[in-house]
């Protein structure tokens, strides 16, 4: 409860709400959500803070992960969030040969406006330390899960979910699309499941394998011909929260946008499943 001010209400990381049935758990997107929403109006970071990466967001106006847009997902489904800012270190190095990227390590914004003051930059020896503490266990974590699951499954998806804003003229020209899928051009994941998950898209517009066909994640770990079939979501910003100050997080509009999503997430599920040559 600490990015909430309080800890009220909040009796530990895993508790049991008799009048309600259920297991709270402070790990879990949705019940943080529920946890945020009885704690609104106390957030630390309310007055202009940012919160980058976190599953509370302490009210914050700039909000890269934001619980309240979260999906109860089907029981076969797992999360594993990132647990440092992209400020700070990027998990998921994007691979674009010829374009702008910001880096493992990001020494600016995505808009191009320096993180670190001059002279306060990150050393080489700091740059390392950062991979060895968060990047490096990261990427164990999700290696160990697919192998988990491929084990007792036969085989395993992974849905590399991101927001961005939807104008960045580092990285493309206009305004992105809202929903932009990547197969690594269909090497990631078995054949037709990009084209199945575009197709089912209504009411927004998408795009499969456009300026964003899948970052490091989705290009190291997509293995189909192994069982292991991979899919990225760049989601544009604009979906679900206002872009400009101070980055109103946006229900009206997050209202429309779950049920999209709850339809891609289970239609990779059916797909993949289908994939399955033991199936």
């Amino acid at each position: 409860g600490i990015l909430l001010g309080s800890n009220d209400d909040i009796p530990a990381f895993r508790w049991v709400e008799k009048e309600r049935g259920i297991m709270m758990t402070c790990s879990a997107p949705p019940d943080c959500a529920e946890i945020e929403r009885r704690h609104a109006g106390d957030g630390l970071l309310r007055d202009g803070g940012a919160s980058r990466g976190n599953l509370l967001s302490g009210e914050g106006w700039n909000v890269s992960f934001h619980p309240n847009l979260q999906l109860r997902l089907p029981d076969t489904m797992g999360t594993l969030p990132s647990a440092v800012s992209n400020a700070a270190l990027e998990i998921n190095v994007n691979l674009y040969p010829g374009q702008h990227t910001t880096g493992i390590v990001p020494m600016d914004s995505f808009h191009c406006e320096p993180i670190y003051l001059p002279g306060f930059a990150p050393s080489d020896d700091e740059v390392a330390e950062r991979i060895r503490v968060y990047w490096q266990p990261y990427h164990q974590r999700l290696q160990q899960a697919l192998a988990q699951i491929k084990a007792k499954h036969g085989y395993a998806l992974l849905w590399d979910a991101h927001s961005i804003f939807s104008v960045l003229p580092r990285f493309f020209a206009g305004k992105l699309p809202d929903l932009n899928l990547g197969t690594a051009d269909g090497k990631s994941c078995a054949a037709g499941i990009g084209e199945a998950l575009a197709k089912s898209v209504e009411g927004y517009s998408a795009v499969l394998n456009g300026r964003f066909k899948g970052g490091y994640i989705t290009r190291r770990y997509g293995e189909p011909a192994k069982g292991v079939h991979a899919v990225q979501l760049e989601l544009s910003e604009a979906t679900y929260m206002d872009e400009q100050p101070p980055y109103g997080f946006r229900e009206d509009l997050a209202r429309e946008l779950r049920p999209q999503l709850r339809t891609l997430v289970e239609l990779l599920l059916m797909l993949g499943r289908n994939s399955d040559p033991g199936s």
